[in-house]
């Protein structure tokens, strides 16, 4: 983390100093998604430690959602549907589960757009597990792209891509965080009007 960190923040200072150049702010935005990508391969690497410890908590899914778009969502507040019953609570790493539902989101709102609908994000249960959906109405994923989701810098179809940014990094993480509770991301094939995420966390997490 040093090695990677100290170069990033000599170089975010020199720009922080220098004047208005023509294309210092390109350079600012693009040392601030070094930084964003820096730091995910850090929480990726610690999550794909075997020796990387959940703290768990008992969490009310209503309150995990209200925080999240709170916190991460305030501007888009209006685009995102939340289903989060106050009666269901999930047994989770409530860090890392507000980043994995934080990249889901985030993921669906930058691939479409306020004119296709709202983004849904919806809890429930099976006998098993909880079951969190994230469904958007964007224009989708081609079949020959399904395979690589949530590969690390995989950014899918350029329909879904073009002028979004982004690193290819989000969905990787959130799978990461899926597995690290026992548990599985994936793909609705049977959602057809845009994408839908499904994230399946056991009730007893596999430590």
């Amino acid at each position: 983390s040093h090695e990677l960190r100290s170069p990033l923040s000599r170089l975010t200072l020199a720009l922080a100093l220098a004047d208005d150049a023509p294309g210092i702010e390109g350079l600012k935005q693009d040392a601030s998604e070094m930084e964003r990508i820096i730091t995910t391969l850090l929480e990726a690497e610690r999550l794909n430690s075997r020796h990387a410890g959940l703290r768990l908590a008992r969490i009310s899914a209503a309150e995990l959602a209200g925080s999240l778009t709170e916190s991460f969502f305030s501007r888009d507040k209006e685009r995102i549907k939340l289903d989060a019953p106050e009666s269901l609570w999930l047994n989770v790493d409530e860090a890392r589960a507000t980043l994995m539902l934080k990249n889901l989101l985030s993921n669906a709102l930058r691939y479409s757009g306020e004119e296709d609908g709202p983004v849904t994000l919806e809890f429930d249960t099976s006998d098993r597990a909880w079951i969190i959906r994230v469904r958007d109405h964007g224009p989708g994923i081609p079949e020959a792209q399904i395979e690589f989701i949530g590969e690390p810098f995989h950014r899918g179809d350029p329909s879904r891509t073009r002028n979004t940014g982004g690193s290819g990094l989000g969905l990787y993480l959130a799978r990461l965080v899926a597995e690290a509770h026992g548990g599985t991301l994936a793909l609705d094939r049977s959602w057809t009007r845009g994408a839908c995420f499904v994230v399946t966390l056991p009730f007893e997490p596999r430590l």
